[in-house]
């Protein structure tokens, strides 16, 4: 999804003509992004070829199950492959964001 972002506001050690964009946070869902600067001032038109930007997925938090298994019930059986709370769990490595971390 597209966001617009405006300019932060102008702090004494900024050079002249340029604008800058301070305290803004990094997306957090990994992936290739685009971005595009545009300048409009109603006489004046310009904007940036798109830029690729390749973000990365941080280092592993959290184990999760691919599919959340069923609710697990005990039983008494007396034959063991009765006994499986649960059969053929996958898991996979996620960062703080919910991104996973292996390709």
């Amino acid at each position: 999804s597209a966001s617009m972002q405006e300019p932060s506001r102008r702090e004494d050690k900024d050079e002249n003509g340029h604008f800058y964009f301070r305290g803004l946070k990094a997306p957090s869902t990994a992936g290739t992004m685009h971005a595009v600067f545009k300048y409009q001032d109603g006489t004046t038109n310009v904007s940036s070829p798109p830029l690729v930007v390749e973000v990365l997925p941080g280092p592993p938090t959290k184990l999760v199950p691919d599919r959340m298994p069923p609710t697990p019930a005990v039983s008494n059986a007396s034959a063991g492959n009765q006994r499986q709370l649960v059969h053929n769990l996958r898991l996979h490595l996620e960062d703080g964001f919910g991104n996973s971390t292996l390709g």
